[in-house]
This record gives C-alpha cells, sequence and structure tokens, in this order.
C-alpha cells in the first residue's frame, strides 16, 4: 500500500482527508482513488489544530503545483474535509468536479450542535465563555487542553457515538496518532468555526459537485442541506422527510436526485462511518465515483 501511495504522490495531493485528483496525469481514477483512501492519513506531522487553520491554504496550493493541470482538478472530501472540499470548489472555479463524501458542515454542527438543538443565542454566549476561559486556562499552562477523543465505554451513548466507535477505537481506523481514536482536538479548536458562514457560496459553484451520503449516517442532514442550498431543489425522499433519522421506510436501492451538474447520492444502509472505508459490505461506490469524475475531468 505505501508503495502504491508512493507510486501516485505526483498524480495526488493529500490534504487531511481531502484528496486531489490531477487527471491529466492518472489514466485510471477509480483505481487511484481505491488505493491512495486507505494510505498516508498520518504520514506527516501530527497537529492538533482544528481543520480550518491546516486546511485554507492547501486548497489552492494544491492546484497550483507545477505538475497539475489546472484545467482538469478534482477533489473528494471525507467527513469535515468534506464540508471543506465544497468551500474550496466555492472558492477556486479550477476545481472541475468535487465529491463531498459522509460530510459534516462544520459551521452549523459548532454554532448549533448537533441536529441544531443548541441554535439559540443562550447557548452560544455559554459556549463562548467557556472557549474564552479556556483560551486563558492554557496560555497560563502553557499548553493546549484537548477535548478528548472517542469515548472507550459506548454504554448509553448516541448510535452515531457507537458508529464513531466501531471505526476508531478498532483496528479498522485506530491509529496511536489519530486525534479522535486518543486525546482528541484541541479544546479552542472549534473557536473558527463559530463565526465562519462556510458553506454560504456554495449556491454559486457552475462546475460539477457529488454529495454522497450514507442511508444511516447521524450526518446524512448537512449533505442533504448542501445538496438543496446549491441547487434550490427540496430533496423529497420518496415521501419521508430526507432529515429524518432513521427513515421510516428503508432504501432498498441508492437514492439518487441530480439537478444540473449536481448530484445527491444515498448508499442504502450506510453509516456515516461505512463511507470512510467501505465498512463490512463495502458501500463505496467505487464506480459512480469514477463515472463522475470520468465525465467531468475532460
Amino acid at each position: 500500500m505505501v508503495a502504491d501511495a508512493e507510486r501516485l504522490v505526483k498524480n495526488v495531493t493529500w490534504m487531511g482527508d481531502a484528496l486531489w485528483i490531477n487527471a491529466s496525469n492518472h489514466g485510471n481514477r477509480a483505481s487511484l482513488i481505491q488505493d491512495w483512501l486507505p494510505t498516508l492519513n498520518f504520514a506527516g506531522k501530527q497537529t492538533t489544530m482544528s481543520k480550518m487553520y491546516i486546511t485554507i491554504d492547501g486548497q489552492t496550493q494544491a492546484v497550483t503545483l507545477v505538475d497539475v493541470n489546472p484545467d482538469c482538478v478534482g477533489i473528494l472530501g471525507v467527513c469535515g474535509w468534506g464540508g471543506i472540499a465544497l468551500n474550496a470548489a466555492a472558492l477556486d472555479p479550477r476545481i472541475k468536479a468535487t465529491v463531498a463524501t459522509t460530510m459534516y458542515d462544520m459551521s452549523r454542527v459548532s454554532q448549533n450542535g448537533y441536529n441544531d438543538e443548541g441554535d439559540s443565542k443562550e447557548a452560544r454566549d455559554e459556549m463562548r465563555k467557556a472557549l474564552a476561559e479556556q483560551r486563558l486556562k492554557d496560555y497560563r499552562g502553557g499548553s493546549y487542553e484537548r477535548a478528548g477523543g472517542v469515548v472507550e465505554d459506548t454504554t448509553n451513548m448516541p448510535w452515531f457515538v457507537q458508529q464513531y466507535h466501531a471505526y476508531y477505537k478498532t483496528p479498522r481506523g485506530y491509529h496511536e496518532r489519530s486525534l479522535n481514536s486518543n486525546e482528541g482536538w484541541n479544546k479552542t479548536s472549534i473557536l473558527p468555526w463559530l463565526n465562519a458562514g462556510f458553506l454560504k457560496f456554495t449556491n454559486e459553484i457552475d462546475n460539477a459537485v457529488m454529495i454522497l451520503h450514507g442511508e444511516k449516517a447521524h450526518s446524512r442532514y448537512f449533505g442533504i442541506t448542501a445538496y438543496e442550498n446549491m441547487t434550490g431543489a427540496k430533496v423529497d425522499l420518496q415521501g419521508q422527510d430526507a432529515n429524518l433519522q432513521p427513515l421510516n421506510k428503508p432504501l432498498a436501492e441508492p437514492f439518487v436526485v441530480t439537478r444540473g451538474n449536481k448530484q445527491l447520492y444515498i448508499v442504502p444502509g450506510a453509516t456515516h462511518c461505512d463511507l470512510y472505508d467501505g465498512g463490512e459490505k463495502s458501500y463505496i461506490p467505487f464506480d459512480k465515483l469514477e463515472e463522475f469524475y470520468k465525465a467531468n475531468l475532460k
């Protein structure tokens, strides 16, 4: 796997969980994605800082590499980097094809909490106060206090926490330098998201976008909202509330809606973490990813 990664270095730039694909340098995009996804997550120096700090500059730097054809660039972002990939596409028109898979809207979840349950001035005031006190504490202590990664004991924990545990705390996704597997991000890493309207201009993306999500993903509402904001179309998921989790009626086949060059693809049965590595049933639709990139990177 490492040898494959080294072979692909000239064709791919890895930014956190964002994959930059230069189609002009690699003929088999599906193979490229499949080979690269499991590798080199932790090949570089570990940082405990927020994704927003470390990713913004990389979005455009990757496209300006000497051996990259700036007219034929695609990106793929996973989880938090899925939303960041959308932001990159809104920022840089050279990105011709964007896949946001099992995405988070980091601004929304930071500002409002999960399922927008903390969407109030009072809740945000409490958070601002706690973070301000934490910054002073970190300064005086000379180090950043960590928020803690995925918990060891998932008894009575929400289902999505159990999903995270099944990935980050097992050989499936554990790494000694993974923040989510161990001590977590800095507590104050949330700060840059609190005033950021991160996906504000995604409705102005002219190039192709695919939103890939799992039917059973707790984060599915982020992807559906992103698609609706980009297209102005309300998603009708077989007569059900598309943001309802779980759905009243399980999907028997992939749910796909397309408007122009924007697509929402929901994988039946897949959880949030299943689209990290494929899960037990190889949920990642590599053939559809290849089809998308071939159609839009010419």
